[in-house]
């Protein structure tokens, strides 16, 4: 059991040179060896150690055998030519011809033509290894592709909230340290037009205890993840202030709340403050991000199947309603119409998995990350995306006339854009160091 696991771990030597201490297991499914796998791959003591199929010397025919004659065609599958460049990269290994069609053979006439089997059991990558009961949601070759993309990024700028008793004593620090709360991909644009979605620890499912939030600039022809902070640590009245913090500096901005579970409080905590921003002066002392907490709209929902007016704020997530926002997200990722930039997002995509009507990563797996950007996506595919084609807002078309006004505000700043003199003197505002 994982209680006896970490016992274990527990008294096993700390200080011995010699020590080595060796967990082996084959991939079966998602079970506590992968969680073992996973905290060793990212462990400073500890590492994760994947010995693929091609490792094996046994697994390939040879060129005048039948199975040889019958399964290699002279070509790669687009699959197979991606995992050979990825397993290339990797550990530097060329996979030949004799074992490609040794895998094709033992698919087709082994394992029943069961592609998922034949991962579980001959797994080309370590990510592929572990499959869970049900059908994957998203489409891993796709996520193996998108992560691919993600890996070769730019590092994102990464932030820590200060947390206090009242939200005017909060803020919030740029720091060093990686997959901090809130990492920021893309700073704040004034003529810029956001989704922002936002799942509270234990809002679309009982055992998820990830507060997330998901910050996407919206286009015509797309929309792009900016923004993202997940923790653990964290309150209800907390939460609502780094929602009120992140739409205060994406204007423009459309929210999307869960409102499930512990999310009807935090609601009530958002309202409190734009009461109180209502009524504050405005030379008062309280922090500038008041007067942006009047401002911050709500996502409306209304049924697909309903004619009269009857709308709501935000999002209560049920089978039917879980299956209109994820398929939507999983169609914008899969038609490259949405970007992503976060790495455990791609890695809780690839853990969810529809079983008996329930779509959802199953056991300990997290999909927090996943279902507050699904939350981001309604506003856009609801009302924006529209909005935005007739505005002529597209992709290529934004990016062309922020790099005109930067270059404009460069020659009468200097260095500084008037973008980024703009969000500086706003997060100088509101307590951001």
């Amino acid at each position: 059991t994982p209680e006896n696991h970490v016992k274990a771990i527990y008294i096993l030597a700390e200080k011995n040179p010699q020590r080595l201490h060796v967990f082996e297991s084959t991939a079966n499914g998602d079970n506590m060896f992968r969680d073992m796998y996973d905290t060793a791959c990212d462990a400073v003591t500890q590492r994760g150690i994947f010995v693929g199929w091609w490792r094996n010397e046994f697994y390939r025919v040879m060129p005048d055998s039948s199975e040889y004659k019958a399964y290699w065609d002279g070509n790669l599958t687009p699959d197979e030519r991606d995992w050979c460049r990825t397993i290339r990269a990797r550990y530097g290994i060329s996979i030949n011809s004799t074992q490609i069609a040794w895998y094709r053979w033992m698919r087709a006439e082994k394992m029943g033509d069961d592609e998922k089997m034949m991962f579980q059991e001959h797994p080309w990558l370590a990510e592929q290894a572990f499959q869970l009961s049900g059908s994957n949601f998203f489409t891993l070759s796709k996520l193996a592709e998108l992560r691919k993309v993600i890996e070769a990024e730019d590092e994102p700028r990464w932030y820590a909230f200060r947390f206090a008793e009242q939200f005017v004593d909060a803020a919030m620090i740029e720091t060093v340290e990686r997959n901090a709360q809130l990492a920021i991909w893309e700073e704040p644009d004034p003529q810029g037009f956001y989704a922002v979605g936002a799942d509270p620890a234990y809002g679309s499912s009982s055992w998820k205890d990830q507060f997330c939030v998901q910050v996407y600039r919206c286009y015509a022809d797309r929309i792009e993840q900016v923004a993202e902070f997940c923790t653990t640590e964290c309150r209800t009245d907390q939460f609502a202030w780094i929602i009120c913090y992140l739409c205060g500096i994406y204007t423009n901005s459309i929210l999307n709340l869960e409102m499930n579970g512990p999310g009807q409080q935090v609601y009530q905590e958002m309202l409190t403050l734009q009461r109180i921003a209502a009524v504050t002066p405005a030379t008062s002392d309280a922090p500038g991000l008041f007067n942006f907490l009047v401002g911050v709209k709500a996502y409306l929902y209304k049924r697909l199947d309903s004619f009269g007016g009857g709308v709501v704020p935000h999002w209560i997530t049920t089978d039917k309603t879980k299956e209109r926002m994820m398929g939507a997200f999983r169609d914008l990722t899969e038609r490259d119409e949405m970007i992503h930039h976060s790495l455990p997002l791609m890695d809780e995509c690839r853990s969810v998995v529809r079983d008996e009507g329930t779509i959802a990563s199953p056991g300990r797996k997290k999909d927090d990350r996943v279902v507050a950007g699904a939350l981001a996506c309604m506003p856009y595919v609801s009302s924006m995306k529209l909005k935005l084609v007739q505005m002529g807002e597209g992709y290529e078309a934004a990016r062309a006339r922020r790099k005109v006004i930067e270059a404009r505000g460069q020659e009468q700043t200097g260095a500084e854009t008037t973008t980024e003199r703009t969000v500086r003197s706003f997060l100088k505002q509101i307590g951001i160091q």
